[in-house]
């Protein structure tokens, strides 16, 4: 009698099949979200366009040559049909009216004639709905844009209606969005992904960017029916054809949590030839098969030669660790240490000096303490060809070998114009990863504090930290720069005394139209400022910097979303953030060489 009780038979119908079309995780999830939604749902339930601004935008009138966008829904096995209805709902409710959905079917395939029945599309919805193979979305001529959605995710309702607006303001090649991932009833928001400008490095070393992509129709060319329908192979296809790049900053595409359709040799394969395309490097190997991590081989030029730039006075107890650690880890005959005395009357520091002298250079500067004027004389005082500089604070320390050679193999890639190495406290947490612009003031040191466990190995650190990216600027505490960057922007402005020199330089460099990199593979401990404190003793150079460069403060980091917090140097959500009526846009154009040729900001 229990038995019977407990049986299947006996679970009310609604709720069983509830448990087998979502899973129990998922049902369970979804009562736990109605009783205590996450933050990042609440977030999401903030920021979403509202019901009167989604009528508002049904009723603007649209340009006659408004963009005609092509929303694919390729028609593969799925595990229930009401999934790839809730998608073909998704994408016919949207508030765009100039779009096309396209059933792609495969060739041969008969059975999705009775697709309007098989996913009730009643009404005038087959009407919408284009049952084509890849053969015939080649042959259409009356599409001007293309966006790909998997037949168990959904659109958003503004999707169409932000990408049209963007494409009228930027006219790119390629736009893609931030992402909602949800548990398997698209309902509860296990993350929210707010991406940033397209950074090429950060996209060889982990290519995350899935979904929304939207491309314009002419590269369709360039794949096959595969790459389109497979999310980092279509984005290595798009890639390798040299487009402008556009980020939306919209959550437009909500996609269900499952495992990846690509395996990691067929991710690894896409990368490869994106990695050669753009003289990253010829080959990649492996750095985490599990978060499909990824590191170009890049070969070190044979003629290298680096210049070690130490300033110091006295505090032998922070610049002796410091040159010991580098004669341990710097690799011999390319790299030479230059100490600069700045006026160390010490004893024991003088003396310690003069022993140096007999093994590296050491260059006495005097006056007063200017830290740009006391580089600049440094570069000049040098008597031998150095192909780049490292600039490097004394309290630092180079706890293994092989790091130079990690910001080397960086250096020398095409249009690169400084690389920053990951700084560490003693802990160990994160003390630089990369500066962003109106961080808790004119700009910070994004995931300081973070920490990192015992392991290190950067492919087990948390999120972005793991990866090759570009930036905005790196701290000069350990930062390298070619010679002909170094002497095509001048050096530093020895207006910036003490604060901001390196981001000032960083922006200039970024101004030439190099791109700066902040890599994982060189970590050293970093003992803060000891000797000069923060920002807060300098006020005026906090003003002029202020003033030289409000307008880029202003519009916003390109490689920090504008969706997250300006007070925490955590990337988290910023509760005050609304949407948009103008689209919040970064677009970048990839050059044949790697080099990122031209950049804007959309209204």
């Amino acid at each position: 009698m229990l038995g019977r009780t407990l049986s299947v038979a006996s679970i009310p119908r609604r709720i069983y099949r509830m448990v087998r079309r979502e899973g129990f995780r998922s049902i369970v999830e979804r009562v736990a979200a109605k009783l205590n939604p996450g933050r990042s749902q609440r977030w999401l339930a903030r920021f979403l366009p509202t019901d009167p601004e989604i009528l508002r935008q049904q009723a603007k009138q649209w340009p006659s040559r408004s963009p005609r966008i092509g929303i694919v829904i390729p028609l593969v096995a799925s595990r229930d049909d009401r999934r790839l209805h809730s998608a073909f709902w998704s994408v016919l409710r949207q508030s765009y009216p100039h779009f096309e959905i396209v059933a792609l079917k495969p060739e041969g395939d008969s059975s999705w004639g009775d697709l309007a029945a098989r996913c009730k599309l009643f009404g005038d919805w087959p009407q919408r709905v284009r049952l084509q193979t890849w053969a015939q979305l080649r042959a259409s001529d009356d599409l001007d844009y293309l966006i790909v959605v998997h037949p168990e995710d959904n659109l958003e309702t503004h999707a169409a209606f932000v990408l049209a607006r963007a494409i009228a303001a930027q006219s790119p090649d390629v736009l893609y969005s931030d992402e909602i991932l949800t548990s398997g009833s698209l309902r509860v928001v296990r993350r929210l992904t707010a991406r940033s400008a397209f950074s090429l490095e950060r996209w060889v070393s982990s290519p995350e960017i899935e979904n929304l992509v939207c491309f314009r129709f002419g590269l369709l060319a360039g794949m096959n029916e595969a790459d389109l329908t497979r999310p980092v192979a279509r984005m290595a296809a798009l890639l390798v054809q040299n487009p402008r790049l556009t980020h939306v900053a919209d959550f437009l595409y909500r996609r269900r949590a499952r495992a990846s359709a690509e395996t990691h040799a067929s991710v690894r394969d896409r990368v490869a030839a994106v990695s050669r395309h753009f003289g990253l490097g010829d080959t990649v190997r492996t750095a985490s098969e599990s978060r499909n991590l990824f590191a170009p081989d890049r070969a070190l030029p044979a003629d290298y030669r680096v210049a070690v730039i130490v300033p110091t006075r006295n505090g032998l107890n922070l610049v002796r660790p410091c040159v010991e650690s580098l004669e341990r880890t710097l690799p011999a005959r390319r790299a030479e240490i230059v100490l600069i005395d700045h006026q160390s009357d010490d004893p024991a520091c003088t003396a310690w000096l003069a022993l140096m002298a007999s093994r590296h250079t050491v260059v006495p500067y005097t006056g007063a303490f200017n830290f740009a004027a006391i580089m600049n004389f440094a570069v000049r005082s040098l008597s031998g060809p150095y192909t780049h500089y490292l600039l490097l604070n004394n309290d630092t320390e180079a706890p293994h070998p092989g790091w130079l050679e990690a910001m080397v193999r960086l250096a020398v890639s095409p249009g690169v114009g400084a690389v920053g190495a990951t700084l560490l406290y003693p802990g160990p947490t994160i003390q630089h990863a990369g500066v962003v612009l109106d961080l808790q003031g004119p700009c910070g040191h994004v995931h300081r504090l973070t920490p990192i466990g015992d392991t290190a190995d950067p492919a087990e650190w948390p999120g972005e930290l793991a990866v090759v990216r570009e930036c905005t600027a790196v701290t000069a505490a350990c930062c390298l720069i070619p010679a002909d960057v170094w002497a095509a922007v001048g050096g530093m402005n020895e207006g910036y005394r003490v604060v901001y020199n390196d981001i000032d330089l960083c922006l200039r460099i970024r101004a030439a139209g190099y791109r700066i990199l902040q890599t994982p593979h060189a970590v050293l401990y970093h003992y803060e400022s000891r000797t000069r404190g923060t920002t807060a003793k300098y006020p005026g150079e906090v003003a002029a910097f202020i003033d030289a460069y409000g307008d880029l403060l202003e519009a916003g980091d390109e490689f920090y979303s504008p969706y997250l917090s300006r007070v925490d140097t955590d990337p988290v959500l910023d509760p005050s953030v609304r949407w948009s009526w103008v689209p919040r846009c970064r677009t970048v154009q990839v050059a044949a060489a790697g080099a990122i040729a031209g950049r804007s900001r959309a209204a």
